[in-house]
Formats: structure tokens, C-alpha cells, sequence
């Protein structure tokens, strides 16, 4: 009996034990969902918190990312900001450098127009008392003005009257006359220029008279009878004037050596003007060079004319002779082509073949067989001279004759 009451005993703590075991599982495995519950409940409130703490965080990471980029711009305008004004502050200082150079030669300049001041005051000093006597210095600058025109106006007579002398010893009282012998093609437009034949003809002037123009002609008489002009050219020919001179070196050289060169004064007379056909010397001084006025003159090369020249009281180009033959040869050499491009220079030469001074003989008994215009007149060979005895006579070794 004991047995079945084990196997009892045994079954009632097996069932016991089964309903708690039981009981203890579902317990367990309430614990368990509930476990799992809380878990899940907290898994999903970590998930929730973790997307919102994301969510705030790619926020902030976004304000951060535009905040970062507006201060890099901020960064990049205030880095052009202050290069702009480095540059500004460099070019300010290279330009304040300038000024200040400036200034130092400014300063230089005042302190050189402070001294200048203090001597140009020294000197006003020194020159009132002068001007105070204003009338005075005046007075006497027109005296010695005066006295100045006086003295050259002394020159130019004595000059005047020795040049007359010497034009009536070496040449008799005139009038006198100078011929001229020119060679130059003759034009023919039919023909080529260059069988254009070569011709002589003379021109004939006659000199102005001694009471009007003694030192001009007695030059150019002078020049004439040593034969400096022999060899020499008409050198332009504009449309007012034939202008004759010289290209060569020893020509001028010729002009100088015997003193016959120029005038000592611009020698002029109202009653002998500057008309068609008459002869003037050019330049200041005038000479040697002379023109033939081929129309009239009288204003450009009068008193005053030449305002190129540096004139003292509206001087005047010396006027001392007039063409009176071989006009018809001046009218062919004017038909000879010139270059205006280069001073109305010929494009043919002519040239002075020859001078020769004319004296009046005080008779016609002689016989005219050096020609010379005919009439009364025979030409003076050079180095020969009028001795006012009706000769011809050789030119003595120590006397040479000169233009003062």
C-alpha cells in the first residue's frame, strides 16, 4: 500500500511541480514578451530619438555648411577689400613720394627765387636813383643817339665822296657803263633742249650817277675792272629778278682777298628807285651778288622792303644802274626753263663770259675798235686806268684800288 501511496505521493509533486514548472514558464515567457515589449518600446523610442537627433544634427551640419560658406565669402570680399587698398596704399605712398620730391624741388626753387629776389632787389636799389632821374637819362640817351647818327652819317659821306673820288680817278667823271658778254643756249621749243645752240650776246648797263650812288658803283666798277665777275653765272631767275653770282669757292674767295666783297653801308637814293631794268645788290651786307629788276621794285626792295633782313632805320637795297641794251638777249634768257622746286635755279647754265668797265672819252677822235655801245666810250682793259688826260694808262704797282 505504501507503493501506490509513493506513486501518488510521486504523481501529486510530479503534477505539483509540472502546474508550477507550468506556471513559472508562463511567467517566464510573460516576463519575456514583456521584456521583448519594453525593448521593442524602447528600441523604436532610441530609433525615434536617433532620427530626431539626426535630422537636428544634418540641420545644424547645413546651417554650419551656409554659415562656413557665407563667412568664406565674407573672407574672400574682405581679402579684395584689403588688397584694393594695398594697392591704394602704394600707389598713395608712391604718389606722396612724388610729392614729396616735388615739394624738396619746390623748395629748391623758392629758396633760388628767395636769393634771386634779394639780388634782383639789390639791383632795383642800385637802379632807382637812376630811374628817378628818368628825364635826365632819357635826354641823354637821345643825344648820344643822336650823336651816334651823326658820327655814321659822317662815315657814310666820307665814304661817299672817297668813293666818288676814286670812281672819277680810276674812271673818269662818267656816266660810266659796264658790258657784260653772256653765253646760254637759245631756246627753241620746236627742238630738243639738247640741241639747243649755245649763244654770246652783250648787255650794256649804265651806271647811276656819282652825286646819287658813288659807293655802289664805284664797288661794282671796282669788281668789274679786277674781273672777279669773269666766269660767273646768272644763279636764279624768279619771276621779279635775274640774280647773278657764283657757285665756286674761289670766286667768293676772289671778293674777299681784293676787300670788293660787299657794301659798307645800304647806300640808297629816292631819285634812283628800283624800276624795270634796273640793278641792285641783294643782302645784308648787299654784294656781291647783284639782280637785274625785271619789273618794278620799288616797294619790296626800297626802305623797308626786306623785312627779313635785320635793317637799321628801314634800310634799303643799293639801286646803282640800269640796263640800256640787249634787252631783246634778257627776254631770251628768260625763256630758259627753271627749277622753282629748288630756288628758280636755271636748268641751262649762262654764264659771264666777260666784264668789261666803259670810260667816257672827252672826245671822238679816237677810233671805237673795242666797241663798247659806240659813241664816246671805250672799254678799260683790266689792270689799266683814266688817268683824266684823255689816256688809257697802266695801273701803277702801288696803288690799288679799293671800295672803303
Amino acid at each position: 500500500n505504501i507503493l501506490p501511496l509513493l506513486l501518488g505521493l510521486a504523481i501529486c509533486t510530479l503534477t505539483a511541480t509540472t502546474i508550477h514548472f507550468r506556471r513559472s514558464m508562463l511567467q517566464t515567457h510573460t516576463q519575456i514578451e514583456l521584456s521583448k515589449e519594453t525593448i521593442q518600446t524602447h528600441h523604436k523610442r532610441s530609433t525615434q530619438r536617433f532620427q530626431s537627433n539626426r535630422e537636428k544634427l544634418d540641420q545644424e551640419k547645413a546651417n554650419l555648411m551656409e554659415s562656413n560658406a557665407r563667412i568664406e565669402g565674407q573672407i574672400a570680399n574682405l581679402s579684395q577689400l584689403h588688397k584694393e587698398l594695398s594697392d591704394k596704399n602704394s600707389h598713395f605712398m608712391e604718389s606722396l613720394n612724388a610729392q614729396e620730391v616735388g615739394k624738396q624741388s619746390i623748395m629748391k626753387k623758392i629758396d633760388h627765387m628767395k636769393y634771386k629776389l634779394e639780388d634782383m632787389v639789390d639791383e632795383l636799389e642800385k637802379y632807382t636813383s637812376m630811374l628817378n632821374g628818368k628825364v635826365e637819362v632819357e635826354e641823354y640817351s637821345k643825344k648820344r643817339e643822336r650823336a651816334l647818327w651823326d658820327v655814321v652819317g659822317r662815315l657814310e659821306s666820307k665814304i661817299g665822296r672817297e668813293s666818288w673820288r676814286e670812281a672819277e680817278e680810276w674812271f673818269g667823271p662818267g656816266p660810266h657803263k659796264v658790258e657784260i658778254d653772256l653765253e646760254y643756249p637759245k631756246v627753241n621749243t620746236a627742238d630738243a633742249p639738247s640741241t639747243w645752240p649755245r649763244t654770246r650776246n652783250k648787255i650794256i648797263l649804265e651806271m647811276a650817277p656819282l652825286d646819287l650812288m658813288p659807293h655802289s658803283v664805284n664797288l661794282f666798277l671796282q669788281q668789274v675792272h679786277h674781273g672777279l665777275w669773269d666766269g660767273n653765272e646768272l644763279t636764279a631767275n624768279p619771276e621779279h629778278i635775274m640774280s647773278f653770282g657764283y657757285h665756286r669757292a674761289s670766286a667768293h674767295e676772289g671778293f674777299v682777298d681784293k676787300a670788293l666783297e660787299t657794301v659798307s653801308y645800304q647806300e640808297y637814293s629816292n631819285k634812283y628807285p628800283h624800276v624795270q631794268w634796273t640793278v641792285g645788290f641783294m643782302g645784308r651786307p648787299s654784294g656781291p651778288d647783284f639782280y637785274i629788276n625785271k619789273k618794278d621794285n620799288s616797294v619790296a626792295h626800297g626802305p623797308g622792303g626786306q623785312a627779313n633782313f635785320d635793317d637799321m632805320h628801314n634800310e634799303a637795297d643799293p639801286c646803282f644802274a640800269k640796263v640800256v641794251e640787249g634787252l631783246d638777249v634778257l627776254n631770251e634768257i628768260n625763256d630758259i626753263p627753271v627749277d622753282k622746286q629748288h630756288g628758280y635755279e636755271l636748268s641751262y647754265p649762262v654764264k659771264i663770259v666777260s666784264a668789261r668797265v666803259m670810260a667816257q672819252r672827252n672826245n671822238n677822235s679816237f677810233d671805237d675798235h673795242q666797241g663798247g655801245g659806240g659813241g664816246n666810250y671805250e672799254g678799260v682793259q683790266h689792270g689799266r686806268k683814266f688817268n683824266g688826260e684823255d689816256k688809257i694808262m697802266p695801273e701803277p704797282i702801288d696803288e690799288t684800288p679799293h671800295a672803303y
